[in-house]
């Protein structure tokens, strides 16, 4: 026997009923993780993320002290022996550099390198991720304007201050030597070593927003440390 249709209805209203539920209850399940998402990155991971964009959109720059001099007594004054000279860094934004082998050839070419020297600008260069690839270092400002004419993509030159040495036979052993640990320039050996942290002084630094491509924006709310120079040391020898 084949059963009326208002038999049938409390059933179909039943599985309706199921049915809502069941979409009410997922949504119910989806506003709960959307809420506990929210409570996550909002509350127990806020400063992560403050952190993390601040990086994103903030650049902090080293800002270098002037190095001390050496200097000896003359005739009743004060000769430096070691001294400061301005100087060029050339240095590289990977994500920027449209071809690396093109690159260093001119490079190269502009600068009088070898071709061992090509090849290792060469591998540099390759490291297509990497933001800050130096170079060369202590670039003269013939050698700045040969680059800088090229107007090559990715380039940068950095002015910096490099050692010079007026009196080149004096006391080359008592001296010692500026050489880079890592992209740090410290005193090698000598009162260069010895002296390191008087004559280093204190670097500064420099945070401020940048772009897109990385750069540095000018804008206004710069804030950082003014670097201090380093002292100048006077041997108790004459010249």
């Amino acid at each position: 026997m084949v059963p009326r249709p208002r038999e049938l209805r409390p059933r179909a209203l039943a599985a309706a009923d199921r049915r809502l539920a069941a979409v009410a209850g997922l949504f119910l399940l989806l506003a709960a993780a959307i809420v506990v998402r929210l409570f996550d990155l909002q509350v127990l991971r806020a400063e992560e993320y403050v952190a993390r964009a601040a990086r994103q959109q903030l650049a902090e720059l080293t800002l270098p002290a002037q190095r001390g001099s050496i200097l000896v007594r003359a005739a009743g004054q004060q000769l430096p022996v070691v001294t400061n000279r301005g100087a060029f860094s050339l240095i590289a934004d990977g994500r920027q550099v449209v071809d690396a082998g093109a690159t260093a050839a001119a490079i190269a070419a502009d600068l009088g390198l070898e071709e061992a020297e090509r090849q290792r600008i060469a591998g540099v260069l390759a490291r297509r991720n990497d933001p800050y690839l130096p170079l060369r270092r202590a670039l003269s400002a013939d050698q700045r304007d040969a680059v800088q004419r090229r107007k090559l993509p990715g380039l940068t030159l950095r002015a910096e201050a490099v050692r010079a040495y007026p009196e080149p036979g004096f006391g080359g052993h008592l001296l010692g030597f500026v050489g880079y640990a890592g992209d740090l320039r410290r005193g090698q050996y000598g009162l260069e070593g010895y002296y390191e942290p008087q004559l280093a002084g204190t670097r500064g630094s420099l945070r401020s927003a940048k772009d897109a491509r990385g750069q540095l924006v000018a804008v206004a709310g710069q804030v950082g440390r003014q670097p201090v120079d380093g002292a100048s040391l006077v041997l108790t020898v004459d010249r």
